[in-house]
């Protein structure tokens, strides 16, 4: 698990630098750091090498945390419960540290916001999963009845 873990954070490094780029540029920031962080780190460059390296670590977090989804023993719940406390246990301090946003109550709305797109994952997999399991039980179902009139 933990070589698979490591592979996936390797791929999420560069996905978290892509999506701290996309969003700065979505958001017509002419930075990608924010002032106040490059005024108490000293430069605007040692902020972005700060910003691109614990930007990568996030990513990096996060998609290897889907690692947990592989889990035979785990249910769908705790899995995602779990990957939900990695990225929210990692989230606000980072977001705090590099003045992504000014005010506690922003990165209480950004929480909130990651919340329910967990559980709206949560939601289409559990669907997903139970439409599978619905579509396994009917093929089941018709085996065993092929089997028992013997037209098999």
């Amino acid at each position: 698990m933990l070589k698979q873990f490591m592979r996936r954070g390797a791929i999420g490094f560069p996905l978290g630098i892509f999506i701290l780029i996309l969003i700065s540029l979505l958001s017509g920031n002419d930075s990608l750091v924010s002032p106040v962080l490059a005024q108490q780190v000293g430069s605007e460059a040692a902020a972005l090498a700060l910003n691109l390296v614990l930007s990568g670590i996030f990513g990096a977090l996060c998609m290897g945390g889907t690692v947990f989804y592989e889990i035979e023993d785990w249910s769908l719940a705790k899995a995602t419960f779990l990957h939900y406390l990695l990225v929210i246990a990692c989230f606000p301090p980072l977001a705090w540290f590099l003045r992504w946003f000014t005010k506690p109550t922003d990165i209480l709305i950004m929480t909130g916001i990651q919340t329910v797109a967990f559980f709206l994952i949560w939601l289409i997999m559990y669907l997903r999963c139970r439409a599978e399991v619905k579509e396994l039980n009917e093929l089941n179902a018709q085996r065993e009845k092929q089997q028992k009139d013997g037209t098999e």
